[in-house]
C-alpha cells in the first residue's frame, strides 16, 4: 500500500476547494467593481437620476460581494440564483426574438414568392415587424 502524501494546511484541492476559490474570486470582483462604480457615479459628468442609478448599482454590487465573503454558503446560493435568473431572462428574450424573426421570415418568403426582389422590399414593411433593414 502506498502512503498518502501529507495534506498541506491551507491548500484546498478538489471540487469543493475550486468552488470556494471561485466564490471568493467573484466576491472580490464584485466588491472592486462596486467601489469603482460608486466612485464613477460622482466623478463622471452624470446628472440627476443617472448619478443615483450608477451609485445604487455600485452599492448593490459591493454589498453582494461583501455578503459572499461573510457568508459563503448564502453567497453561493445567491450566485446560483443570479445565474438561474439570467438563464430565464435570456431564454425568454431568445424566444421573443425567435418569434419576431419568424414573422419577418414569413414576410420575406411571401415577398420572394410574389416575385419582388429583396432590394425592393420596403423598410416600412420590415419596421412593422419591429426590425429595420441594414442599408
Amino acid at each position: 500500500m502506498r502512503a498518502r502524501p501529507p495534506e498541506q494546511p491551507g491548500l484546498s484541492t478538489g471540487p469543493r476547494g475550486t468552488a470556494t476559490a471561485l466564490l471568493y474570486a467573484v466576491a472580490l470582483w464584485a466588491i472592486a467593481v462596486g467601489v469603482i462604480e460608486l466612485v464613477a457615479a460622482f466623478v463622471l459628468p452624470l446628472s440627476g437620476p443617472r448619478t443615483a442609478l450608477v451609485a445604487v448599482g455600485g452599492i448593490a454590487l459591493a454589498m453582494f460581494g461583501a455578503m459572499m465573503l461573510v457568508a459563503p454558503g448564502d453567497g453561493a446560493t445567491a450566485l446560483l440564483a443570479l445565474v438561474a435568473a439570467f438563464a430565464l431572462v435570456r431564454g425568454a428574450s431568445d424566444v421573443a426574438l425567435a418569434v419576431q424573426l419568424r414573422h419577418v421570415s414569413g414576410e420575406l418568403d411571401r415577398s420572394f414568392r410574389a416575385g419582388r426582389s429583396s432590394s425592393r422590399l420596403s423598410s416600412a414593411s420590415l419596421s412593422r415587424q419591429g426590425t429595420t433593414r441594414a442599408r
